[in-house]
C-alpha cells in the first residue's frame, strides 16, 4: 500500500453509509506483500505493518462509521481503533472458511460468542501483559498512559446483552479436600437470541503458596432467547 492507495480508499469512503476495514497481518508467503505473522516471523512491534494506521486514521477522519475487521496472528496495538471505529470484529486466522464466516456475522445471520484468549496490550511497551498474573509481578505505573490490557483475557461482546444476579455460594468456609457449589441466574436483557459464556474466575489472598491474582478455573456456554433466564452451576 502507497500514499496514494490511502488517498484513494478515503475518496471511496466518503460515498458509502459505513465502511467495513480488514487490516491486520499477513501470514502467507509469496503473496507479492512482506510476510508479518506466522511460523517464524517475530516482530519487535505491534502496530499495524505498513500504512494501514494511516489508513485507519485517515477513513476514520471521514466521518463515515468504520468497522473494522482484525485479521492478524497475535495481539496487535490497536489503541486508536478503539477510540475511533464503532466496532472490531476479532478474526485471528480464520482459515479458507473465514470469509463466509465474517460475512455471518456482520450481516447479523450469526450471534458471535467469542471471549478472548489472550489479553491485548495497549503498546508494544507494556508487553508481557496477562490475566493471571503473581500479585507482585510487573506492578508497572505509566506516566503517559494507564496500566493494564486494553482488552482483557475473556472479554468479548455481542449483538444482545447478558446480566447476572442471584449469585450464590453454598460454603461460606471450604476445608481442605471439600468441594464449593456456586450458582448464578444469567437473563438475555437484549432483543436478540444469543449465547453467553460464563466464566468463574477464583482468587487466594491468602497462601502458603504465591496464587494468581485471577484464575480461570471454569466455563460453560449458554444460549438465551431475549427475556429468558436461566438458573446456572
Amino acid at each position: 500500500m502507497k500514499k496514494q492507495d490511502v488517498d484513494e480508499a478515503v475518496k471511496l469512503a466518503r460515498e458509502y453509509d459505513v465502511v467495513v476495514l480488514c487490516l491486520g497481518e499477513n501470514s502467507l508467503r509469496y503473496t507479492g506483500a512482506d510476510q508479518t505473522a506466522g511460523e517464524n516471523v517475530d516482530r519487535d512491534d505491534i502496530s499495524l505493518p505498513g500504512y494501514q494506521s494511516r489508513l485507519l486514521e485517515a477513513i476514520c477522519n471521514t466521518g463515515v462509521p468504520v468497522v473494522c475487521v482484525l485479521v492478524n496472528a497475535r495481539p496487535l496495538d490497536i489503541a486508536y481503533m478503539k477510540e475511533h471505529a464503532h466496532a472490531i470484529l476479532e478474526a485471528w486466522e480464520p482459515g479458507s472458511f473465514g470469509g463466509r464466516a465474517i460475512g455471518d456475522i456482520l450481516w447479523g445471520r450469526v450471534n458471535p460468542s467469542g471471549k478472548l484468549t489472550v489479553s491485548f496490550p495497549r503498546n508494544v511497551g507494556q508487553i508481557p501483559v496477562y490475566y493471571n498474573r503473581k500479585p507482585s509481578q510487573y506492578v508497572r505505573r505509566y506516566f503517559n498512559s494507564p496500566s493494564g490490557a486494553i482488552y482483557h483475557f475473556g472479554e468479548g461482546l455481542s449483538y444482545t446483552s447478558f446480566s447476572y444476579s442471584g449469585l450464590t455460594i453454598d460454603k461460606s468456609v471450604i476445608s481442605s479436600g471439600e468441594t464449593v457449589t456456586v450458582s448464578v441466574d444469567v437473563s438475555n436483557v437484549g432483543d436478540v437470541c444469543g449465547d453467553e459464556i460464563v466464566q468463574m474466575y477464583i482468587n487466594t489472598p491468602v497462601c502458603r503458596v504465591t496464587r494468581p491474582i485471577l484464575a480461570l478455573k471454569g466455563f460453560k456456554r449458554v444460549s438465551l432467547s431475549p427475556g429468558e433466564t436461566k438458573f446456572f452451576i
